[in-house]
């Protein structure tokens, strides 16, 4: 009997520990992750789908797709997984307001279909989604006022393609690893691109026929042939861009004329900077070239360019800073070139204007063969061979109130002439070398005379405070740093973060100040550097160091029927590199429902199970008694 008894507790206590597994597990939503950050895309968070087909508006609600197809209500296709090698989403004929959104797109192997096709469409949008393995990962074709937001293509041949499609935006996408073009734009005007990141393609950019384009903020880092590519896309507007460590040049036109660049940033091209062909009207303004293999801003072929407050630096002593190939009529002011073979060479330009620029510690400060060219208030300083040499071939050139000094070679060289050393009239040119007395002989076979030189006392070096390095959190603002420099006679200034200029301006003696504000955590370095009219420089560091935010924001929301939690998972795409790093996230965010039941069964599980333990301690305690 005993043993009878202490079967039928175990038993009880089997069945209850069951039960309350049983609902336990009925409790509980599966896949459901608290804080799950990881580098691959979670497949089973989207609901299967076979390929889509939309021929019309009537399409949408007669496939039963949410939306009205108005701008505040539109047509919602939504995480969906559709793995086919075929055409996953086409819409064709459209011209109501839809959107794509958070859905993935892919084959088992690589497909030669696209992954999302547009042709003929208006309004359409497509954000979050992530396509692979397609030829083409989102093809827009005859289709205007498109958005592709948010989304990311690898492993395609062409990510992102427009093909006449106008007055599309780009915003925020992703081309990592794709065979051909990261982002193609052909025949396609008026677009905008901003924040995008192309990096591991061919070309990073590609716009082909496209007139009137905006590129702002966009990376191209690591591509095995071009950074940005234009050809015949004429007035196209290039502002913030990064171009690193391309294969061949940072930033390409072709035949693509009144295009204007402004602070965009070239580093390590294994060609040139910035080049350009064929390619008239260009303006440059604020834009850096560093590192690159053979120009930093090459001219080629291309008239009436403008080229102000740029500057072109290399570690390597065979390259040309500013080079201007059979380019007439262009006008370069307040550029500085360092650390090149030539800081400034001129062949074949004709009727060029310089004025203001700097070249220094180059082998040659200025070379040219060219004719009928302008160089006043220019700085030749610190050069191994010549500060500005005019070779066989130059003619009829005008030189005066420049400054040369502290070259190697000779501070000035004319080899044929003739050549106009001052301006005929009062004024030569400052020479460090002058003695003071009469003319000053212009080595060379050209036998040239500056009638008017100046001697270039180079005076004091400008006087520069050093502010206290500054640390902050992330995220918080009103961070600056202010330089205090002085000096009787300012000329230019220079702001570097991490050996990049970020800022560079005419200085007139008074403080200079830079905002510091909304960077990454992180150490960085900011160094100014001022140059006196003598072209004198003096320069300062400060550190500035960015913690990790540490601000942890909770929120509990309670409701009688139903408690929503969100889980977020992130794809994280990072490109790095000393001395910038350009990092592109995209972060999509799947929501699971627990109902108000599935509370009550929680509570049920607690109720039961306590109730089963005591039933077990009270037959113990009967068993207890009788014995």
């Amino acid at each position: 009997k005993k043993r009878n008894l202490i079967f039928t507790i175990l038993v009880i206590f089997m069945i209850s520990f069951s039960l309350s597994s049983i609902l336990f597990n009925h409790g509980q939503k599966a896949g459901v992750f608290d804080d799950v950050e990881q580098n691959v895309i979670i497949s089973d968070f989207y609901t299967p789908h076979e390929p889509i087909i939309i021929n019309n508006n009537d399409d949408f609600s007669n496939q039963g797709w949410p939306g009205n197809g108005s701008m505040i209500d539109p047509y919602v296709i939504e995480g969906l997984n559709i793995t086919e090698d075929a055409v996953c989403i086409s819409i064709s004929d459209t011209s109501i307001y839809f959107e794509i959104n958070n859905c993935l797109i892919t084959s088992e192997s690589s497909s030669t279909y696209q992954g999302i096709y547009f042709e003929n469409v208006i309004h359409g949008t497509i954000s979050n989604c992530t396509i692979s393995l397609h030829s083409v990962g989102i093809d827009i074709q005859y289709t205007n006022y498109s958005n592709i937001v948010n989304n990311i293509g690898v492993e395609n041949q062409y990510p992102f393609s427009l093909i006449y499609s106008n007055y599309c935006n780009l915003t925020n996408n992703n081309a990592t690893g794709n065979s051909q073009i990261g982002f193609r734009l052909y025949h396609s005007g008026l677009c905008i691109l901003s924040d995008n990141l192309a990096t591991g393609n061919m070309y990073g950019y590609s716009l082909q026929d496209s007139d009137s384009c905006i590129m702002t903020n966009n990376s191209a880092i690591y591509n095995s042939h071009y950074g940005f590519s234009l050809g015949s896309s004429d007035l196209s507007i290039f502002i913030n861009n990064l171009a690193q460590g391309n294969a061949i040049d940072g930033y390409s036109l072709f035949y693509s004329n009144n295009c204007t660049f402004i602070n965009n940033t070239e580093i390590n091209s294994g060609w040139n900077g910035f080049d350009l062909y064929g390619s008239h009207f260009g303006e440059f303004i604020n834009n850096t070239a560093t590192d690159y293999e053979d120009y930093g801003f090459y001219i080629d072929h291309s008239n009436y360019c403008i080229l102000r407050n740029n500057e072109a630096t290399s570690s390597k002593l065979t390259t040309i800073g500013f080079h201007l190939y059979y380019s007439g009529l262009c006008h370069l002011s307040d550029n500085i070139a360092t650390d090149n073979l030539y800081g400034f060479g001129l062949g074949g330009s004709d009727d060029c204007f310089l004025q203001g620029n700097i070249a220094f510690n180059n082998a040659y400060g200025f070379a040219l063969i060219a004719c009928g060219c302008t160089l006043i208030e220019n700085i030749a300083s610190s050069n191994s061979e010549y500060g500005i040499e005019l070779q066989p071939g130059c003619e009829n050139n005008t030189l005066y109130l420049n400054r040369l000094g502290n070259n190697g070679a000779s501070n000035g060289r004319d080899d044929e002439g003739p050549n106009s050393w001052d301006d005929g009239v009062a004024c030569g040119n400052y020479w460090m070398d002058y003695s003071g007395t009469g003319t000053y002989l212009i080595p060379g076979g050209a036998s040239s005379i500056d009638h008017y030189p100046y001697i270039w006392d180079d005076g004091a070096i400008p006087t520069i405070d050093s502010p206290l390095d500054i640390e902050y959190y992330e995220a918080t603002t009103g961070h600056s740093i202010t330089w205090s420099p002085s000096d009787d006679h300012p000329r230019y200034y220079i702001i570097y973060r991490n050996d990049i200029m970020i800022s560079s301006d005419s200085w007139d003696g008074s403080q200079i100040t830079i905002s510091v504000d909304g960077l990454s955590p992180g150490i960085y370095n900011y160094t100014l550097i001022v140059i006196n009219a003598s072209g004198n420089i003096i320069s300062d560091t400060v550190f500035v160091t960015v913690l990790e935010s540490t601000t942890t924001t909770t929120i509990i929301t309670t409701t009688s029927t139903t408690t929503t939690t969100s889980t977020s998972i992130t794809l994280t795409t990072t490109s790095s590199s000393s001395p910038s790093t350009t990092t592109s996230t995209t972060s999509t965010t799947f929501n699971s429902v627990t109902t108000g039941n599935e509370n009550l069964n929680t509570s049920l599980i607690l109720i039961f199970g306590s109730v089963s333990f005591c039933i077990i301690l009270f037959v113990v305690f009967v068993i207890i008694r009788k014995r």
